[in-house]
């Protein structure tokens, strides 16, 4: 588990700044940043795509615990990949910067809940 510098009971977004000096994809600066999960037990680092054609955004998966036991396939962790890496699978365009990290934050926590319970996505 990556460590933000913060105690076990914060969680969220972190405070520090957004790492947006970190890789350019289709000419558009990508912002990084660490969600730890409501538990406060575990931390994932995204990268935050916004398409520059579309303007809709792809939220890709830079850091997080293992899957341990459980599954790690794409359909039960609803992930997809490309070149870029792994990136949460959300059906619907992603319009906004807010929007992207709510969505992050919710994968993560569902996440960390099938990762620590076996429990799947769509029962948590």
């Amino acid at each position: 588990m990556a460590s933000t510098g913060h105690g076990k009971h914060n969680t969220g977004y972190t405070r520090r700044r957004r790492d947006t000096a970190g890789g350019r994809t289709d000419g558009v600066p990508m912002a990084r940043d660490w969600y730890r999960t409501k538990d406060g037990l575990a931390d994932f680092k995204f990268r935050f795509h916004r398409h520059w054609l579309t303007g809709f955004y792809k939220i890709y998966i830079e850091s997080q615990d293992g899957y341990g036991s459980r599954s790690d396939g794409l359909h039960p962790t609803h992930r997809l990949s490309d070149s870029n890496g792994y990136y949460v699978c959300w059906t619907d365009p992603i319009r906004r910067d807010s929007d992207a990290r709510a969505i992050a934050a919710l994968w993560a926590d569902k996440t960390q809940r099938y990762i620590r319970f076996g429990t799947p996505f769509e029962e948590n």
